[in-house]
């Protein structure tokens, strides 16, 4: 065993950098445009809770790629590298999110537009630091859990304290990731 080996978190996979390069490449697109469809329909919808599971499966298979870096030990993309793949180059302005949104079939003012960009930054934050994270490995309900917490709060949170140990926010006292969705998924999970 090598001296620097570190064990694998559940659902890691080991792999190179270049392929975990093209699995965020894959499915950046369909997971920042299945975030943006919850914002076309209720929250308690259906619906929503359809885009928000199909957003939360992209974001884990996009994190579970980790590769060995050059001093033997595992890594993971930066979480720039994710943020700039899945939302900076289709949502990174307002106008950006308008016209998403309005191909998915919902119209929005320049302030809902400018408000939902917030909420979809607030996603980007919190979701990439958990992509981000070897220590930890987020799992589908947990991604949905971040998804839902931001839309549920209609965005009006301080910005995400999250460390390299912890893939969760740490000053948002009502932060419970095995709540809501979560426990939804995971009785799914169970079955």
């Amino acid at each position: 065993m090598p001296k620097n080996f570190i064990y694998l978190h559940s659902r890691q996979i080991p792999t190179t950098k270049k392929a975990a390069r093209t699995v965020l490449w894959d499915n950046a697109h369909h997971a920042i445009n299945s975030i943006l469809r919850c914002f076309t329909c209720k929250a308690d919808s259906p619906e929503f809770k359809n885009h928000l599971i199909v957003a939360a499966i992209l974001l884990e298979k996009i994190s579970c790629p980790v590769y060995r870096g050059k001093d033997g030990e595992y890594h993971k993309l930066p979480m720039n590298t994710y943020k700039q793949w899945i939302f900076e180059g289709p949502a990174e302005t307002p106008e950006e999110v308008a016209t998403l949104l309005e191909r998915f079939g919902k119209t929005v003012t320049k302030e809902e537009a400018i408000h939902i960009h917030k909420m979809v930054w607030l996603i980007a934050d919190i979701v990439c630091s958990m992509q981000a994270c070897i220590l930890e490995q987020a799992f589908i309900s947990e991604f949905a859990y971040a998804i839902e917490y931001v839309i549920r709060h209609d965005g009006d949170l301080e910005p995400p304290d999250i460390n390299s140990y912890s893939p969760f926010p740490k000053n948002y006292p009502d932060y419970h990731y095995t709540e809501g969705i979560a426990e939804e998924i995971h009785e799914y999970e169970l079955l």
